[in-house]
Formats: structure tokens, sequence, C-alpha cells
């Protein structure tokens, strides 16, 4: 096998990717995260935090937008009803980008202040609050009640994970924490969140109607209503703990009764154990020719926990009226990562992203926190990290596994044939031998139809989120470009007197010709590569990446993320698309 340099392999090659930038799709801002707090040094006992109220900032002072991520994001007849995590770069993002993990040691280091962005350790306390954007008055709001008791149940939620409305119900899906938001990523007793919380709200009155609590998972992934063979549907909810158990719960209630008693929790019942498999991140109900319904269904991996890599993977054929705790469902696997990477301990990091079925077909997608799971590599392979150009090597190891793109056709006994569209043929593996890197075939012996991994861009680990809409498929990336860069131009920590995994990051993205913020891209139809919408995040290098797809009243709106606070492009944006709706679209 011929060693090769994988930082020169890996280099883009942006001339051979086929994709044309689109004119034909013009999207609109519709609101961005409101100015939340007034700032006015790091950490100071002045800065304001006050979500409640609009009026910032205060005199002396600049305005500071803390709700960088929409992540839990549903929608009311006219309304978007979402939450946030709030400054999530600031705290667990900057952890798993290559800084150190925190301790009362070096807390420093995480305090960090430039033109796009103010970090300090306090930050880590702003509380989440609930949003409601009326769409057709154009007003955003703070939820509001004078019910006491949902105060006392908010009062611990530290991020908004996920969201889903099912009849003139609205659920919220929280995280709560007793902590500080800043642990480790591999210490078990850091874990940054402790449980989940479900909120119900009546989507008219906006009633509070109660809470569902689960003290022993401490992940939500995706809340999402699915129709069953009988023409009803319900609503279902992946759910996890980062020991490696891994469900998809159904809700067992109803409008007049949102939370009753049930076998599992308040209201939910565990219908399929997938902990075999990995965390289900994205799943639909997915019917192979001359087959019975099924749900089709991406999971995460279970690393450190388990060593079981993500992947795709489908349930025994859906009841009549969906699955029950009394009939109860079974996942198996199709496709498994650790199958395709001829790494083993790489492939076992690999989960799954994005997934939506699009005439007839499976559309995929992976994820990697590449810069979390290098390190876990330092611990297997100490001499990799001793040594700075070994160090590199790993994370060009990684950047190779950016986020790949698939097509899979799946027939009625679960036999797959699958297309890359994105992606690798050869992908680099250690060699504990020779302690050297060798370039290897996917074990799947894909070749990509379209480009290379991250759709032409390494800095592109996940393949976040996608849709049908008019007969469209439509997919957003995360690119955490945008926030590595202005953490090494703008902190004081640069080379060579720190020697942060970050900054070795950044050297290879800048030699990559990175380009920042979050990609989308649109398949027109099913042969042709898609059409480019945007490759810098709208216009906004801080928008690192599209995370939520909204129908309203026959218009698709997008909710993003940030990795920014400070100014005028900061915080989470929503975007409607203007010149394609329900009502008029067009092949």
């Amino acid at each position: 096998m011929r060693l090769l340099k994988i930082s020169a392999f890996f280099v883009s090659v942006l001339a051979n990717i086929s994709m044309a930038i689109a004119d034909t799709y013009s999207w609109e801002k519709v609101f961005q995260a409101p100015v939340d707090e007034t700032f006015y040094s790091l950490n100071d006992s002045k800065n304001h935090y006050d979500p409640y109220s609009f009026d910032h900032p205060k005199e002396g002072g600049i305005g500071k937008r803390n709700g960088t991520y929409a992540w839990g994001v549903t929608t009311y007849k006219d309304e978007i009803w979402y939450g946030a995590f709030v400054n999530g770069w600031c705290s667990v993002w900057l952890n798993l980008a290559g800084l150190p993990n925190p301790t009362k040691d070096n807390v420093d280091v995480y305090n960090h202040l430039s033109p796009a962005n103010a970090c300090g350790i306090s930050d880590n306390e702003r509380k989440p609050v609930l949003y409601n954007y009326d769409t057709k008055a154009k007003r955003l709001s703070v939820y509001k009640t004078d019910n006491e008791q949902f105060a006392e149940d908010w009062k611990n939620v530290v991020a908004v994970r996920a969201a889903v409305t099912s009849g003139n119900t609205v659920f919220i899906g929280g995280l709560t924490s007793s902590k500080p938001v800043t642990g480790g990523a591999f210490e078990e007793n850091e874990y940054y969140f402790d449980g989940i919380k479900i909120f119900a709200f009546n989507g008219d009155t906006k009633e509070y109607l109660g809470v569902s609590y689960f003290d022993n998972l401490d992940e939500i992934r995706k809340m999402h209503v699915l129709e069953h063979p009988d023409g009803g549907s319900g609503m279902y909810v992946s759910a996890a703990s980062h020991t490696g158990k891994a469900y998809l719960l159904r809700w067992t209630g109803n409008a007049d009764n949102v939370f009753p008693k049930a076998r599992t929790y308040q209201g939910f019942d565990i219908v399929i154990d997938s902990s075999d498999y990995g965390f289900i991140g994205e799943f639909e109900v997915y019917k192979p020719e001359g087959g019975e319904d099924k749900i089709v269904a991406t999971t995460w991996s279970s690393f450190p926990a388990k060593d079981t890599s993500g992947g795709l993977i489908i349930s025994s054929p859906l009841p009549r009226q969906g699955f029950t705790a009394e009939n109860s469902g079974v996942m198996y696997p199709l496709l498994m990562l650790k199958d395709f990477d001829p790494d083993d301990f790489m492939g076992t990091t690999l989960g799954g992203g994005a997934l939506s079925v699009y005439k007839g077909d499976v559309y995929w997608g992976t994820m990697e926190l590449g810069t979390a799971y290098t390190r876990a590599y330092f611990l297997m392979e100490k001499a990799l990290e001793e040594n700075p150009e070994s160090r590199k090597q790993l994370l060009n190891a990684t950047f190779a596994r950016s986020g790949h793109f698939f097509k899979t056709a799946i027939d009625k006994e679960n036999r797959t044939k699958t297309e890359m569209l994105y992606g690798n043929e050869y992908l680099p593996v250690f060699d504990r031998s020779s302690k050297s890197w060798v370039m290897k075939k996917n074990k799947w012996e894909l070749k990509p139809e379209f480009g290379s991994a991250g759709l032409g861009y390494a800095t592109n680990n996940y393949t976040w989120t996608s849709t049908v809409f008019c007969d469209r498929l439509f997919l957003g990336t995360f690119d955490y470009s945008g926030g590595v860069e202005d953490y090494a131009l703008h902190s004081k920590y640069s080379r060579p007197e720190y020697n942060f995994l970050l900054h070795d990051i950044f050297e290879i993205i800048q030699g990559r010709g990175y380009v920042a913020g979050g990609d989308m891209v649109v398949f027109e139809d099913a042969e042709n590569p898609p059409t480019v919408i945007t490759r810098n995040g709208m216009g906004n290098s801080h928008n690192n990446g599209f995370r939520n797809f909204e129908v309203i009243d026959g218009n698709l709106y997008v909710g993003t993320s940030s990795d920014s606070n400070i100014g005028d492009n900061a915080g989470y944006m929503f975007y409607k698309l203007k010149n394609l709706n329900s009502s008029s679209c067009k092949k």
C-alpha cells in the first residue's frame, strides 16, 4: 500500500464540484435572535441578561444576542414556536472543537472577546426562554404565563432541544442540568445534561398543560408525527442516555389528558429499543414497493459508552395503529457506518445525519464530531499527540470523514442498494505496526457520484437536516469553520505560546480554502447533482448551519445556528423561501 500524505490528498479541488449556484431560490430573512442582554465587558457584574425584555441595549453597553442556536422548532397555524441553546459556542462546542476540558484552573481559556463574540464563564448560566413568532403579524414574543408551576418546571432547563405539534398541542423538549454546561466529553460525571423535560401547551390559548420528566435519559433528538397504515397518526420521540440506552417512545395522551400515567414515563411508552444500533437522530415512514410500512432511521454513534457506530436502521412492520407498548417494534441494521469505514476506530465514531424519503428512495447522510474523537484516538495512540505532524495527520483523517451523503433503495426483504452521492472513495487508516497512515477504499467500495465528502468542503462535518418540499429535496449542512476562525484569530491563546488542537484545525482549514457559513443545496430530481442555494450561510459566515425546515401556509422556512452573539449578523436566524410555495411550485 502506497503511503500518502493525507493533507495533500484531501485538499478540496473545488473546480470538480458538479454543482451550480442557484439564482432561482431566493430567501428573505424573516427575523433573528433578539438582543436579550446589555453587554459591557467579559464577566462584568453590570452585564444585564433579560430575555423577557426587548429593551436592549441600555446606555453605555452594547447589544448581545445570546440565542445562538434555534434547536427545537415547531409550528402551529401561522406561528413558529421555538427555543434555543444559549451560547452553545461559548461552552460545549469550544470544548468539542479542540480546547481542553474546562476546569477551575483553565477557565480563562473560555473567556473570549472578539468583534463577533463575547464568551465568558458566566455566559454558560444564561437560561433559555420559549419564543413565539407570528408570521402574519410579523411579531416575536416571549412565552409568558401566570401559571407559577410553569416557572418552577422550567427552572433547570438549559436548552430547548426538540419540538413538535400534534393536533392543537405544542410539545417542547428541554434538556436539564443542575450544573454549568461545560463538562468534558468523556467524563461520566461531567456529562452536559442530566435529564429531559417535555412541556405541553395548547396552541390556541397558549395555556400551559404540564410536563413529563425523563430523569434517567439525557438526550432528546427528534419529536415527530408519523402517519399510520390505518390513516391515523402518532407522535414519537427519540431519546437516549449517554450511557448507551436509546429508545423510540410514543405519546400515549390526548388533548384532554396530555400526560396520562403510562408504563414507562408519564404520557409516553417505550415502543422500540434501539440501544444496539445507537441513538435515533432522524426517522420517517418508508414503504418499499410491494411491502409494508416501516420506520427507517439514522442513528448516532454510541461511543464512548459502546463501540457501536451509527448508521441506517429499519423497523419491523408498523401495526395498523402504530407501535405501542403492547405491540412494540424491533429495529434491524441496514447499513452501519463501521462497516463502511476501513479504519475500525474511526468507523465506530461515525454517526448518521439527515434523512428524507424522496422519490421512493432514502436519502441520508453522516455526521462526525471529529475533534472529540481525535482526542479519543490520542488516548489510544499517545505518540500521535506528542508529535505535531502526526497530530495534524490525525486531524486530516477526521476531515476525510466529513459529511457523506447516500441514496439507498430498500426492498420489502430489507435488501439495500446504495449510491454514494457525496463522499470519499479512499479514506486514511492508521497502521499501528508502522505508526503511519495509509489510504484504503471504503468497505462498500463506493465512488462518489457528485463530489467529495462535506459536499466538497471538508468543514461540513454534518449533513444536518433535509426536507422534501415542492417535489424537491432540500439539504442543509453544519460548517464549523466560522467559529474556529473567530477563536483562532481573536483569542489571546494563539501559537506559539499555546498549542491547542483548535489551532491545528485552523491551520488545516486555511490550507483547504474553507468557506465559512453553512451550506444549503436542493435536489430537483433523482438523477442530477443538486443546485447550490448558498455556500456561505446566506451571506453570513456566522450562520454556521441550517437546522430546521418548517412549512407554514405553503411557505418553506428554515432556522439556523450561529457561532456569534454580538453584532447585526449574530444569533440564530429564520429565512423564508420567497419565489416558491406549495400552491405555485412547478417542477
